[in-house]
């Protein structure tokens, strides 16, 4: 059951992140070009509607994101506590956790503050000015979700890797004399690890 429960929170985590940054791109770099080319100064308004759309989009998105976060990193036995920096990943994900965290912010600042002071003024100049200023944070936030998917790959990386050099547990006597095959899984390994340790000089003296 727990395995379900996970399989799903990365089912889940993964569509709602794919959403979010992916309507970000495309907005940033769709959206917003095609329209000013084909409405010009009207842009505004076609930009302003798609955002409209979007936002409540996110929010769903956010909420799913930070709830399955949270039973993702109750369920990952790597993950040994916030602050806790004992292994690589636990640093990784907590470094990603933060990017989220900024992302976040900037998403309802934006929607809560940015946006509806725009609406409020009237100056064209100071308008102009905050139109500028809240889609540089969307190239900022597009900019936090590529390191927050960079993130992620290291990761993924770091669970391979760990599971290429962990040895497995050594079987006791009485298993190797009920099945030889139970040693097979060491001496894997360890003709893994001879292999990677020979081809080291090659590759600082390479042979001519």
């Amino acid at each position: 059951m727990q395995n379900l429960i996970l399989a799903v929170s990365y089912w889940l985590h993964s569509v709602a992140a794919v959403i979010w940054i992916g309507g970000i791109t495309f907005i940033l770099f769709i959206a917003i070009p095609a329209s000013m080319q084909a409405l010009g100064t009207e842009a505004g308004r076609l930009t302003g509607e798609v955002s409209k759309r979007f936002t409540p989009l996110a929010n769903y998105c956010i909420i799913l994101l930070v709830i399955t976060r949270i039973v993702m990193t109750g369920l990952n036995k790597r993950f040994s506590g916030f602050g806790s920096f004992g292994n690589t990943w636990t640093l990784v994900s907590t470094l990603k956790h933060f990017l989220v965290l900024g992302m976040i912010v900037i998403h309802f600042y934006r929607g809560l503050v940015l946006t509806p002071k725009i609406g409020r003024t009237a100056s064209a100049n100071e308008k102009a000015s905050l139109q500028k200023l809240s889609l540089n944070l969307v190239k900022v936030n597009f900019c936090l979700g590529m390191l927050v998917l960079l993130s992620s790959g290291f990761l993924t990386v770091f669970k391979r890797i760990r599971q290429l050099f962990t040895p497995p547990s050594t079987p006791s006597t009485n298993s190797f004399v009920k099945s030889p095959k139970a040693l097979l899984p060491l001496i894997c390994f360890r003709l893994r690890a001879q292999a990677l340790f020979l081809h080291i000089p090659c590759l600082i003296h390479p042979l001519s």
